[in-house]
């Protein structure tokens, strides 16, 4: 049965309606939609200084091994990139981690932390993996990303306390903790805190502000320290210096 034609009024409310739909979709109905903020700057290192209830800890990011996990994680805590608002559904740019709470602290494993809310738990998209065969969870103090499964990160992101090569290959690892500081001990401390059933701190502990520093390449852990304030220096031992330097030119 051939389909009558349809009259012009007909066919011109139809395009109303469709491009109405369009237009009244809601702001954070697809991922695609998401501004990440800016690029990385390619002359850079990148560190964060992340305070919490509990100390500071000073992180050396991956922006080489990891630069879009890096470029996510930046943004997010400038309040560069958009991010979904969990109580109104909108897509709004803020600074995402502030006022975050560990919501899973393993003692002597890892700590976690970077969910929305109680109810949400990212920023409404996620990120495709970035796994490095040459940065593994060899030492404590390596940042990376919680996720669900493959290519399913977003903005939570855990800190482990001890080698944990197990993980290796299943999470993009996008920084560690500045040698020679003291923030594997804070770590350490928070991992520490009693915690219920669920691994959820009893006392709430929550990251205050992450503040990220753009600084030129190739510095020293001691020269990086002292151009972030806030970050304690602590003198290697001679053996913990002879065993870094052998490590550095083994790998040479």
């Amino acid at each position: 049965m051939n389909t009558p034609p349809r009259k012009p009024l007909a066919i011109f409310l139809t395009a109303m309606l469709c491009a109405a739909a369009l237009f009244f979709v809601p702001r954070h109905a697809s991922a695609q939609a998401f501004d990440k903020g800016p690029e990385l700057d390619k002359e850079k290192d990148y560190y964060a200084l992340i305070e919490t209830t509990e100390g500071a800890v000073t992180v050396k990011l991956y922006a080489d091994k990891a630069p879009n996990t890096v470029r996510n994680f930046v943004n997010l805590a400038e309040g560069t990139a958009e991010c979904q608002d969990p109580k109104s559904g909108d897509v709004v740019k803020r600074a995402f981690y502030d006022d975050a709470a560990f919501f899973r602290t393993v003692t002597g494993q890892f700590i976690m932390v970077g969910r929305a809310s109680e109810t949400q738990e990212g920023p409404g998209y996620t990120i495709a993996d970035e796994l490095a065969e040459d940065v593994t969870f060899s030492k404590p103090g390596m940042l990376a990303m919680a996720n669900k499964g493959p290519n399913t990160g977003g903005s939570q992101f855990f800190v482990t306390v001890k080698v944990m090569m197990s993980l290796n290959g299943k999470h993009t690892i996008f920084g560690e903790i500045l040698e020679n500081t003291d923030g594997v001990e804070v770590i350490q401390k928070i991992s520490q805190l009693p915690h219920d059933a669920k691994e959820k701190p009893i006392k709430p502990v929550k990251i205050t502000k992450i503040t990220i520093h753009r600084l030129e390449k190739g510095l020293d852990a001691k020269a990086v320290a002292e151009k972030i304030p806030g970050t304690t220096y602590i003198k290697p031992t001679p053996a913990a210096e002879a065993g870094r330097k052998q490590k550095q030119e083994s790998k040479s």
